[in-house]
């Protein structure tokens, strides 16, 4: 069975638009497994993968970014 693996740059996800646009191309991609890089969110990253399109059964794990630097997202 093949995986889809999606690797992006999203280059922060604080802004709306931007998180509707990530959630729009994550749907036409049907990707497996999704690294999100350099998001620049701090705290909670729950409420951001619900935006973002991750579902109820949704595994992911955060790395918070340091300041204005990194923070990664994989689904």
């Amino acid at each position: 069975m093949k995986r889809k693996i999606v690797s992006w740059n999203v280059r922060g996800l604080n802004d709306q638009g931007k998180k509707r646009i990530v959630k729009s191309h994550l749907l036409d991609w049907k990707a497996d497994i999704v690294c999100l890089q350099e998001t620049k969110l701090e705290g909670n990253c729950q409420d951001h993968i619900k935006q973002i399109g991750g579902g109820r059964w949704t595994r992911f794990v955060c790395l918070e970014a340091s300041g204005t630097r990194g923070g990664i997202i994989m689904m």
